[in-house]
């Protein structure tokens, strides 16, 4: 159970019994009617209209105030429109002669009271006799049976913005049960930074009284289920300067439109990755058929093909790893993307189990443009514990980068412990490399230094999107350092690095260089 807890009060009591209480000493007249039928009038309203202690069930308001008028008529009519509304809200001001003695003309406010057990409105009467207090207990007294009665989400915070008082409204609206679990410092956890600030300088500007006594404004906010809520906030002054009023509006039609438009993104994804895999499917399929016809055919004629032959099947088989490699990468980030991936976590041996396979089928392409291709092993530590698909993926991605964009000079790889004893994989090339703009933007999908169909270099883009992805989810940092027209070197730190030694061979071992 959390701190600093707040009592909430007994909602169902003060929706009825003390919010009569709360107006009954009120020194002006106050009725609180259903349809037209006066249910409940405090000791000014009776004194007023000459009523008996106990009020006749039938009494209703046009009993109160001369109907033979032609003006009170006039207003009677606007009464009896306000009241067959739908909608329960705002206010109507009228102005009406009572059937006291003296005719007296009386002004009125109506505005609709949503309690516990029903809809209601109240009908604040000031008169001469009766004018409408200005004593800031009185107001707060009215104010504050209304809050805790209304269904508009309410709460009263100080000026840190921690949580004083909050309705049975404010309560639902974030499934709160019981209301003792709410701590102090609830509102402040559920309301960007931004929110807060605003909210903060709000208070500032309605302590101006030259400025409105209201501040709107839009946000957002969590509940306690993680539901997103775009709401309207209206802040208000509430007693004094240390307390104020936040309301909650409008956040039902927001909550609905907030469903509405997850579903349609969910089923968007859904549509997105069937579409995916399908497309995947009928791509993948007849090109690993041609890939395999043609590495039989190149089989059976290889002592009787020259060399344009010998060629012409390696551009076959290039062309189809590209074209496989594509779709791989996009069903991956697609099931990154749309939260979709397995994610399979074990302990394995980084240099057996991933490096060495994909460092000699890279190595392999790198002596076809006749580029050194190194890597060195300055530790006997080499188990890590991650997915072993997706860290195989990185390390495949940053050797095909190193030996797509390096034309001469060399590539290598160095596998140590850092400073901090974690495995670490750094690769570097002498390749194009990258400027410093571009390295900014660098893990955005289908991003390229070189774009547009006449660029050198091919790819989608994709590859370095990806391992970023990886890398967040397997907990390996990752670091790029790059000079146009001079190389890059990419540090991968793995965290997750379990600290024994499982090479028995080369226990002794301190450095260990691989060369062609």
């Amino acid at each position: 159970m959390m701190k600093n807890t707040l009592d909430s009060p007994n909602f169902n009591y003060l929706a009825t019994q003390d919010f009569k209480s709360l107006i009954c000493y009120l020194s002006y007249p106050i009725l609180i009617f259903q349809k037209d039928r006066i249910i409940f009038c405090n000791e000014a309203a009776k004194h007023c209209f000459n009523l008996p202690r106990k009020i006749n069930v039938s009494l209703t308001l046009a009993q109160l105030f001369d109907i033979e008028n032609s003006k009170n008529i006039i207003e009677l009519n606007k009464l009896s429109k306000f009241l067959n509304r739908d909608i329960r809200e705002g206010e109507l001001n009228l102005d009406l002669f009572s059937t006291i003695s003296d005719s007296t003309r009386v002004k009125c406010k109506l505005r609709p009271v949503n309690l516990m057990d029903g809809n209601y409105f109240m009908l604040e009467v000031g008169i001469k006799k009766w004018e409408t207090p200005t004593s800031n207990e009185t107001h707060t007294a009215l104010n504050t049976s209304i809050f805790y009665a209304s269904n508009i989400p309410m709460c009263i915070v100080s000026s840190q913005l921690t949580l004083e008082k909050f309705n049975n409204a404010f309560l639902e609206l974030f499934d709160i049960t019981p209301p003792a679990l709410l701590d102090k410092f609830f509102l402040l956890n559920q309301l960007s930074a931004d929110v807060k600030q605003e909210i903060l300088d709000s208070f500032n500007y309605l302590n101006d009284p030259e400025e409105k006594q209201r501040y709107d404004l839009e946000a957002e906010l969590i509940t306690t289920k993680n539901m997103q809520i775009y709401t309207k906030i209206e802040v208000a002054k509430f007693g004094g300067n240390s307390e104020w009023l936040i309301s909650i509006i409008n956040q039902t039609r927001e909550i609905e439109l907030f469903k509405k438009l997850n579903r349609a993104e969910q089923k968007a994804n859904q549509l997105k990755t069937i579409f995916v895999t399908q497309m995947s499917h009928e791509i993948r399929t007849p090109i690993n058929a041609i890939l395999s016809f043609a590495n039989l055919i190149r089989d059976e004629l290889k002592d009787k093909i020259g060399p344009e032959l010998k060629t012409g099947f390696e551009v076959i088989n290039r062309g189809g790893d590209r074209i496989i490699r594509t779709i791989n990468l996009i069903l991956d980030l697609s099931e990154v993307m749309t939260d979709s991936y397995d994610y399979i976590p074990k302990e394995f041996n980084i240099f057996t189990d991933v490096f060495s396979e994909v460092f000699m089928k890279y190595r392999k392409y790198a002596a076809e443009k006749t580029i050194p291709c190194n890597y060195s092993r300055e530790t006997d530590v080499l188990n890590v514990f991650g997915d072993e698909y997706m860290i195989k993926q990185i390390i495949l991605n940053i050797l095909d980068n190193a030996v797509k964009f390096t034309t001469d000079g060399e590539i290598t790889a160095n596998l140590f412990l850092n400073e901090n004893n974690k495995i670490t994989l750094e690769i570097s090339d002498s390749g194009i490399g990258m400027s410093e703009d571009y390295l900014e933007k660098i893990y955005e999908p289908f991003s390229q230094e070189d774009e547009g169909v006449n660029r050198k270099y091919e790819g989608n883009g994709l590859g370095l999107t990806l391992t970023k992805s990886y890398c967040e989810i397997n907990d390996v940092d990752i670091s790029i350092k790059s000079n146009k027209s001079v190389g890059t070197t990419i540090r991968l730190v793995f965290n997750k690095t379990i600290s024994k030694s499982i090479d028995t061979c080369s226990n002794n071992l301190k450095v260990i260089n691989y060369g062609q």
